[in-house]
């Protein structure tokens, strides 16, 4: 089992951390407001190095979603899995229950192998 990271949030924490560092730098002179700069940069790098992984398994995958409050995260069976395409090297469409997503990893192109393979070995294992 692969895990293939999120690029919205990859580039949203990214962000975050640059302003941090930007804040830090500005806030250099005055201890409380860096100390609070550095609690919140320590806060937002192991969102950056472990969430929002995108993950395929044997019956289904776990995909981040856009929701009305926020990126969740959404676990999609192979069973409601309808059709799935590469558009680009971060882009992927999936189609299920009659809805269609559009996912943004960082290595679409592997997981859409990964995920291509297992759902193949799920319709072969549907067959017999």
């Amino acid at each position: 089992m692969f895990k293939y990271k999120d690029l919205r949030m990859f580039v949203f924490s990214l962000f975050l951390i640059g302003l941090c560092v930007f804040s830090g730098v500005y806030f250099r002179h005055d201890r409380m407001k860096l100390v609070v700069v550095l609690l919140l940069a320590f806060s937002v790098i192991p969102t950056l190095l472990i969430r929002y992984n995108a993950s395929v398994f044997e019956d289904g995958m776990l995909i981040y979603t856009f929701r009305g409050i926020g990126i969740l995260p959404q676990m999609i069976e192979f069973k409601d899995l309808t059709a799935y395409e590469l558009i680009s090297k971060h882009k992927l469409q999936l189609g299920f229950k009659n809805k269609t997503k559009k996912i943004y990893l960082l290595d679409a192109k592997t997981f859409y192998q990964e995920l291509d393979k297992k759902y193949q070995g799920y319709k072969k294992g549907q067959e017999v």
